[in-house]
């Protein structure tokens, strides 16, 4: 996420403070002027206290409204993510018109989101004073609709749907997951994080083919994504993973075959045998065991050559006796 801008911050903040100094005491005043400072040295700490105390004592004010976005910044940087989330859900809840940090409350939520998502973890409880050990999967996944619902058609909604999908994916909620993706692809058709959702739907066909029968329809899911991901990414670096793992997809298909195969060569049922081979090479070809069944065929061939001329050398015998 792109670093705040600390001179616009505090230009506003000072510009709100000799505004407000007509109708309100020096202790308040001189609170702002201290807030100014604390945002300039980056000190959030000292930040977040101020902000926090006026917010409090002018609560009814319009230049609370800004103050809770600047005790949003102030959590933020001190990581306390869900709180920061709070402080900006309250700025825009707010009834003044024409905010002025909107897009930079975008940001800033959708970077909670990431972070709660990924490494970092939310306080137990949601109590400031204990440790942050929790995941913070389904308060990241609110947020992300909050970003999109306030940016609909916006670079921060096209990336929520991505790092949704990412998120349910990581919980083994498929349908939630592929939802998600899909929902990207049709309402930001060739925007970047497109590949991105096409990867994730071919990894999450990937996933629930493991351990399970061999579903044709499913691998028909899987040549489906590979041919819209190439049509309208047909550069895309992603496109050769995709392929990889569409062809390892199929691979299983291949084996599951080659070891019919290899069951009607041992009972000597040659063409038996090699009629499965075939069907390997038309279906499966650019499979690893597409290559063992071109060499099992070249076996299969060999080993009727040898039983041709067994029998005609038999043949032979017993017409000369």
């Amino acid at each position: 996420m792109k670093k705040v801008n600390l001179y616009m911050l505090s230009t506003v903040v000072m510009i709100l403070t000799v505004g407000f100094c007509y109708g309100a005491g020096v202790t308040v005043r001189n609170d702002h002027h201290d807030l100014v400072e604390a945002i300039e040295m980056k000190d959030w700490q000292v930040a977040a206290e101020i902000a926090n105390n006026l917010c409090q004592e002018e609560a009814d004010n319009e230049i609370a409204s800004d103050t809770y976005f600047y005790l949003g910044v102030a959590n933020y940087h001190l990581q306390h993510y869900e709180f920061a989330n709070k402080n900006f859900t309250t700025y825009m809840l707010r009834p003044e018109e024409n905010k002025e940090f909107i897009d930079l409350v975008i940001e800033y939520k959708f970077s909670i989101a990431e972070k709660i998502t990924g490494s970092e973890k939310t306080h137990l409880y949601g109590i400031k004073q204990l440790p942050r050990l929790q995941n913070g999967y389904e308060l990241g996944l609110k947020i992300y609709s909050e970003v999109i619902t306030m940016e609909p058609w916006g670079e921060y909604a096209a990336k929520s749907y991505l790092a949704m999908g990412g998120v349910y994916k990581e919980m083994s909620n498929f349908p939630k997951a592929l939802e998600q993706y899909q929902s990207l692809i049709r309402l930001f058709p060739r925007h970047e994080c497109g590949a991105r959702a096409y990867l994730g739907i071919s990894e999450i066909y990937r996933e629930k083919m493991r351990g399970k029968y061999l579903d044709t329809h499913l691998l028909e899911l899987v040549r489906q994504n590979a041919e819209e991901f190439a049509k309208s990414y047909p550069r895309d670096p992603l496109l050769k993973e995709v392929r990889k793992q569409l062809i390892t997809i199929e691979d299983m298909f291949a084996k599951d075959l080659f070891s019919s195969s290899e069951y009607f060569y041992k009972k000597n049922k040659l063409e038996a045998s090699a009629l499965y081979c075939r069907d390997i090479l038309r279906k499966y070809p650019d499979t690893e065991t597409a290559e063992k069944a071109r060499q099992h065929l070249a076996d299969i061939k060999l080993n009727r050559t040898s039983i041709n001329q067994e029998a005609s050398e038999q043949m032979s015998i017993a017409v000369e006796s």
